[in-house]
């Protein structure tokens, strides 16, 4: 029993899926209205809500991801691990030096990140399927152009949301 090779069309199709199936899911995570004006949590250890004219213009779950509410699913976040965390000072004195773009301190990233951990395996998945779809069309390199738009634009978007969030390897 053997299996035809997959087609063109099935690859388009399935990396289609997955770069709809990232951008839900950052949307399931994030987009609900919470807000904070930073990603994490003050010297009291609360998180700043956003002006209320922000927050009154947000809707949960209307596809779009504002920077209010990222931060503010980030910073309760932060703070539930920092609360968690053996060492809260420790943890505390490595956040005041952490810079946006780089990984959290190894005390509360997986606490942290786990929930938003799957957007690297769609990204992994994500980036499979464009080799297979360029090496299926010949070109060896990559895909381009306005027919991969928004397979490019998703990734690019959940690349940037994991760095953003300090969940890089």
């Amino acid at each position: 029993n053997c299996t035809p090779p997959i087609t063109t069309d099935e690859i388009l199709l399935d990396t289609f899926a997955l770069a709809f199936a990232m951008q839900l899911n950052q949307l399931i995570i994030y987009d609900n209205a919470t807000t904070s004006t930073t990603m994490f949590p003050n010297d009291n250890q609360s998180c700043d809500e956003a002006n209320a004219r922000t927050a009154s213009e947000l809707r949960a779950m209307d596809g779009h991801l504002w920077t209010a509410e990222r931060d503010g699913i980030q910073c309760n976040r932060m703070k539930t691990a920092i609360a968690a965390a053996d060492n809260q000072t420790a943890v505390l004195l490595e956040l005041a030096t952490w810079k946006t773009g780089t990984k959290l301190p190894d005390a509360i990233y997986t606490q942290v990140c786990r929930p938003i951990l799957s957007l690297t395996g769609y990204l992994d998945n994500l980036t499979e399927s464009i080799i297979k779809l360029a090496t299926l069309s010949g070109d060896n390199t990559t895909l381009s152009g306005d027919n991969t738009k928004a397979i490019t634009d998703a990734k690019t978007s959940t690349d940037n949301l994991t760095k953003t969030v300090g969940c890089v390897e």
